[in-house]
């Protein structure tokens, strides 16, 4: 189903943490170049002594076929296939220390791969009168597969009996399916004026077929195998209602309250025994409204807009309040908020071209305890999730800022179009991206490196273009400004430093 302005699903991107498979997963930046979260230093400066690679491989295929109806009604099926593949290896330990039974050095590698078919079809009333409405339906199946003798290995070096240090091996697939069927109706009330009414039922599901091993090198068979095969259904029926105001051709304005859901699913096995847990479907309301306009004769493209969206069960992974040895995809209890505004604008000058985008947003957690693990994680630690209470390691989260969600953002670009006769034309382009600063965990302790400081980039590259042929020379981050773009445990994943390139391309 296509996205609109009124379209929930616009808000539930903003603030998600998506995992394909639910295990502790690889935040990708520059895969090449990590270091331990306590180090201060450049991070493009690090030692580790585990191989280091990481690729993704993906493909789409695409079938849109249309009908229109002599009565105007069109009829339209989009059937779609993909599937990518995603392997790494880093050194889990972010140092090139070498390990010890108490300190082992840590080797993760994995090897995963999914696929999507899709199917939807949509029957479109004639976007003439009044009353107008669109009916359809779709279907996806998702697979991903996480095959044996190297899928997914946590290997550890050097392996002991005492204390028992092992290497963790996963295996199995994770089928997800979605089924929902959706309608939407708008009437124009006035000149101008429309109310838009929608409704969506889904339902979706989620099975884990996985088998989780620790293995010693010196036995021949492991030392603890752990099945899981489980399955999760869920039912939602949400809708939005909506209202467009067309001033005039150059004036546009609407607001809308919409709800959707994301759905919930299966945390996978684990070698600390422990029941793998399902989660809850994340909800949330959102509420919008917006400007578009245009000015200078077409010249000038503005817009503008305004969100609140509440969320109820938000999903976040963390190390799971109840059990503290496994990391979990866990529902936070209470309400958590997301709210801002968004302002952009396109300007187009006859060769020359603006474009400017800028963003504020702020976010609060609901009410939710928490473990930092990084502090130890004793089982005789008491830490309620709703409750807590406040010790040195069990922490309040409640009000916390999402990670990864910066205050103010704002970027801006210009472009100007040389003609050189014969078709050609030479265009060189410059581009700035400001990120404030933002922490890379619910913890917000900057002593062990979540504050992840505020980074200005800028971009620069010079297209030739004649006929169907452009060929265009990039640079990226041409200050090389180094800084670290996420954490991922304790390991600090830095952003790419300055690159250049050259693109060639053939439009046909």
């Amino acid at each position: 189903m296509a996205t609109d302005a009124a379209d929930p699903r616009a808000a539930e991107g903003r603030l998600q943490q998506h995992q394909l498979w639910r295990y502790p997963g690889e935040q990708r930046l520059y895969p090449h170049h990590r270091g331990p979260v306590a180090n201060t230093g450049d991070p493009l400066n690090v030692a580790s002594n585990a191989p280091l690679y990481g690729g993704d491989e993906f493909g789409r295929v695409v079938l849109n076929v249309g009908f229109t109806l002599d009565s105007g009604i069109v009829l339209r099926s989009i059937s779609g296939f993909q599937r990518g593949t995603t392997h790494v290896s880093y050194d889990g330990d972010g140092t090139a220390a070498a390990g010890t039974p108490a300190a082992p050095a840590v080797n993760f590698r994995d090897n995963i791969t999914q696929e999507i078919w899709s199917q939807e079809f949509n029957i479109v009333s004639p976007d003439t009168g009044p009353f107008t409405w669109v009916l359809g339906g779709y279907y996806q199946h998702d697979n991903i597969t996480i095959p044996p003798n190297g899928g997914y290995v946590v290997d550890n070096t050097p392996n002991s009996i005492s204390p028992l240090v092992f290497d963790t091996i996963l295996e199995g697939t994770n089928p997800k399916t979605a089924l929902a069927g959706f309608a939407q109706a708008g009437y124009e009330l006035s000149n101008g004026l429309q109310l838009q009414v929608g409704a969506r039922y889904s339902r979706t599901s989620s099975a884990n077929d996985a088998v989780a091993k620790a293995t010693l090198p010196i036995l021949p068979n492991p030392i603890l195998t752990l099945l899981q095969k489980d399955k999760v259904v869920e039912k939602k029926l949400n809708g939005k209602i909506a209202l467009n105001w067309t001033v005039d051709r150059n004036n546009f304005l609407y607001a809308f309250v919409a709800t959707g859901a994301k759905a919930g699913g299966l945390n996978g096995p684990n070698t600390a025994g422990v029941t793998p847990r399902a989660f809850g479907a994340e909800d949330v309301t959102d509420y919008e409204l917006g400007y578009k306009g245009t000015f200078m004769n077409g010249r000038l493209r503005t817009q503008l807009g305004g969100y609140y969206s509440e969320y109820k069960n938000y999903q976040i992974s963390i190390v799971d309040p109840d059990q503290r040895s496994i990391s979990s995809v866990y529902n936070v209890p209470g309400k958590t908020k997301l709210y801002g505004a968004e302002l952009s604008a396109q300007g187009s000058f006859g060769a020359l071209g603006l474009d400017v985008a800028a963003s504020v947003s702020n976010s609060k957690l609901g009410t939710f305890y928490a473990i930092d693990p990084r502090f130890g994680t004793s089982a005789a630690l008491v830490c309620n999730p709703t409750g807590g209470p406040v010790t040195a390691r069990c922490i309040n989260l409640s009000g916390r800022e999402q990670a990864y969600a910066p205050k103010f953002t704002l970027s801006a670009g210009a472009q100007y179009a040389i003609a050189l006769g014969s078709e050609a034309k030479l265009t060189p382009r410059i581009d700035y991206a400001h990120i404030a600063p933002t922490f890379g965990t619910l913890f917000q302790n900057p002593a062990l490196g979540d504050r992840l400081e505020a980074r200005n980039i800028v971009n620069a590259q010079l297209t030739l273009t004649t006929g169907d042929w452009s060929v265009a020379g990039f640079g990226t981050n041409l200050t090389d400004q180094h800084y670290v773009g996420a954490i991922n445990g304790v390991r600090r994943l830095a952003g790419a430093p300055r690159q250049y390139g050259l693109r060639v391309s053939r439009s046909f």
